[in-house]
This record gives structure tokens, C-alpha cells and sequence, in this order.
């Protein structure tokens, strides 16, 4: 088979796959792109003999090597069985397969020593797991191991992004490695951007990767986390591939108002009596502002569970109907079950009550605490009461 062109391909590790079994023989793409691989289809990379590439001769030799240290550790943990974690047998266990695992790093630092600027020492080295100290003295292993994530990542290299290595490990750095809050997060891919800074073409997708991400979050309180992105890269100009970021700082600038931690947007509307009311005039630790349409399918499903608060102390209801007097909102609301709380509709200025809530579907809820701050937003009636009752927990 003949791959050629006129242009080179972008810098990375490809795959040629073979059917009908799909079978594949990977192949690293750097400088050098003129070569040739002659292979065993019934066994591509253990047999795979290359002319012309310096960096796919090196590719092939650390597979190989893994691949027998592969069969090495299958044998031991064959050997051992299932042993008592903790004991003995468990320490010998242990003790060979990290052996194995010294092997198999100076095998390749040995292989990447013949060639210390080629793109497959990258994406390898990239793979590598950080090795924690046996004798550590300062701060925990977790601590260590966060800290020397990104020793042998290489942001400069491009050929990164074209490998299975990259984006896994930056996920694994958010999701596992952070604590799950809003400024750890933040902080963790400024961290990143900087890191990523150092090549224009690395620094685009890693933005891009961690803004799709937190733009498409379910967690509670993390759209904190995409409206700082927006405004550390798009709102600053520092986004140069995109042509016309404003949607995108428009959709931070209506989040922004409703951020766990933000002061609550005033409420001014009438309730059933033709009363001017204030959310701000709510008295009780804690209020959970529920906007709903008396006739939406799913706000009837979800609005019998709103009488759970009617006999909880320190939290008042404040409903929000936005269909206006035109629907029959306070039957609604008794024929829930909902007891005392405050209920409104806004009448005059409609648009301008919804639009600091970023009001645009109903079912909506948000949990503001004790100084007027939001603590809780898109979430289910079910988990209010144990959100509030942590924070008062935390408060104490």
C-alpha cells in the first residue's frame, strides 16, 4: 500500500488500519515523512521493520519492549493469585511489579537517548506516570504527584494533539486531580492555558477542549467555571482563531448574574392579591425561588414536591409564575399542596424580572442562603434540602 501526497501531514502518531480484521500499525509523524514498513499482517507490530525514519524504528522498538514487560506482569500476577492485600506475598507482588516498571523507564530512557529531539520521546514521555518518592518527607503522595503531573509533557510540541495521550491527560488533571469547586477549577486551566501558552496551535485546542467542556457541565455551580474562561480568553482578545466571539460573551454575560456566590437579582413582582413583593424582603435563613408556567408538563410533575417545604423552618418559597395572570397560577399552587411562601407573577416588566435569572425554560430553581447569596441553581427539589442542610452544617 502507497500513502502519498503533496502537502505533509501534521506532526502526531497515526494509524494505518487494515481490514476485514482492522488490524493497525501505528506510525509517528514528524520531520521526516519519506519511509517504508514492512510488516506480517498477522502480527503489524511485532514484526514491523522500517527504512528511512529514525523515529518510527525508535517507535517500534519501545512497543515491542512493553509489550513483552506486558507479558512479564500478566505472569506475575498469574503467579500470585489473590493475595491478602497488605500482606507478604502482597509486598513481593508489589515489589516486582515495580521492578518491572524500573525497567521498562530505563529501557526507554536509554531508547530516547539516541534520539533526545524526536517527536516519538514526546508522545511516549507524555504517557509516563509521575514516579512518587519512596522516601517522600514533604507533603502527601497525592500532593507530590499533582505537583509533577506535567513534568514530561512537552506543551511545545504540537504533535501532542495527534496522539490518544494529550486530551486524556488534561481531563484526568480537571476531573480527578482538582477539587471538584469553582476557584480550584478556574485555577487549574488558567494553569493549563499558561502551560499551553507556549505554542499557539497546543494553546487553541487545550481552550477549546476545557471551554466545550465546562460550556456542557451538569454540575452545580461549575458554569462558573466557562464564564471565567470566556473572559481570561475570548473577552480579552487572546481567542485569535475565533472570528466573532460574541456569542460566546454573551452567554457568559447572562450566566454571570446567577454564579453560586453572586448576590441574588432583585424580585419585584405582585402576588395574588395585586401586593408588590420583594425577594429581597423575604425573611428566613434560606429561600428557594422556583420559576415555573402553570401550564408546562413538567412544572406540574415537579410541583407537588415544592409542599415538602411547607413545614421546614428556616427555608420560605419564593415562586415566580412566568405565564403572567393569564393561567390559573394560584390554583396551581393549591392544588400542589404548597402551603404559606410567597408567590408572584410580574406583570409590569415582565422581561426585565426573567432576564437577570437567565429565565428562558421552566422548571427553574436556585437556593439563596443566609447573606443573600446563591448557593444552589439548577437543581432537582429533591437534593434542596440536602444542600441546605450542609451549608447550615458548614456555617456552624
Amino acid at each position: 500500500v502507497v500513502f502519498e501526497g503533496e502537502e505533509a501531514l501534521e506532526r502526531g502518531l497515526y494509524f494505518v488500519l487494515l481490514p476485514p480484521d482492522n488490524v493497525f500499525l501505528d506510525i509517528a509523524m514528524g520531520d521526516d515523512q519519506t519511509l517504508s514498513v514492512a510488516a506480517d499482517a498477522s502480527d503489524l507490530m511485532g514484526t514491523a521493520k522500517v527504512k528511512g525514519s529514525a523515529e518510527n524504528e525508535l517507535l517500534y522498538e519501545v512497543i515491542r519492549f512493553i509489550g513483552k514487560s506486558r507479558e512479564r506482569s500478566e505472569k506475575i500476577e498469574a503467579r500470585y493469585g489473590e493475595v491478602e492485600e497488605g500482606s507478604e506475598e502482597d509486598a513481593r507482588r508489589l515489589a516486582e511489579q515495580q521492578a518491572l516498571t524500573d525497567d521498562v523507564l530505563a529501557f526507554q530512557d536509554r531508547a530516547f537517548a539516541k534520539q533526545p529531539d524526536s517527536l516519538v520521546r514526546a508522545l511516549l514521555l507524555a504517557g509516563r506516570e509521575p514516579q512518587v518518592p519512596a522516601d517522600l518527607t514533604d507533603g502527601t503522595p497525592f500532593e507530590w504527584y499533582r505537583g509533577h503531573y506535567w513534568d514530561l509533557v512537552d506543551f511545545g510540541e504540537p504533535g501532542l494533539l495527534r496522539s490518544p495521550t494529550f486530551e486524556a491527560k488534561l481531563l484526568r488533571y480537571v476531573d480527578e486531580l482538582t477539587v471538584q469547586t469553582p476557584e480550584d477549577l478556574k485555577e487549574a486551566t488558567s494553569e493549563l492555558f499558561e502551560r499551553a501558552s507556549v505554542h499557539p496551535e497546543v494553546y487553541k485546542a487545550t481552550v477549546i477542549l476545557m471551554v466545550n467542556k465546562y460550556a456542557k457541565t451538569k454540575v452545580m455551580c461549575q458554569d462558573a467555571v466557562y464564564v471565567h474562561m470566556v473572559d481570561e480568553v475570548y473577552a480579552s482578545g487572546k481567542a485569535v482563531w475565533a472570528e466573532d466571539p460574541s456569542n460566546m460573551i454573551e452567554s457568559a454575560h447572562r450566566l454571570r448574574p446567577t454564579l453560586c456566590g453572586a448576590t441574588a437579582p432583585e424580585i419585584r413582582a405582585r402576588d395574588g392579591e395585586g401586593k408588590s413583593r420583594r425577594l429581597s424582603e423575604v425573611e428566613s435563613d434560606y429561600v428557594v425561588v422556583w420559576f415555573y408556567d402553570p401550564d408546562c408538563g413538567h412544572c406540574k410533575k415537579l410541583g407537588p414536591k415544592l409542599a415538602q417545604f411547607n413545614d421546614v423552618a428556616n427555608i420560605e418559597l419564593f415562586t415566580v409564575n412566568i405565564a403572567g395572570e393569564r393561567a390559573p397560577w394560584l390554583t396551581s399552587l393549591e392544588s400542589w399542596g404548597v402551603q404559606g411562601g410567597t408567590h408572584v407573577t410580574p406583570v409590569v416588566d415582565r422581561e426585565g424580572t426573567l432576564r437577570p435569572w437567565d429565565v428562558r425554560s421552566t422548571p427553574k430553581a436556585f437556593v439563596i442562603g443566609p447573606d443573600g447569596t446563591i448557593i444552589g441553581k439548577q437543581i432537582s427539589i429533591e437534593q434542596i434540602l440536602g444542600l441546605v442542610e450542609h451549608h447550615a452544617g458548614e456555617r456552624e
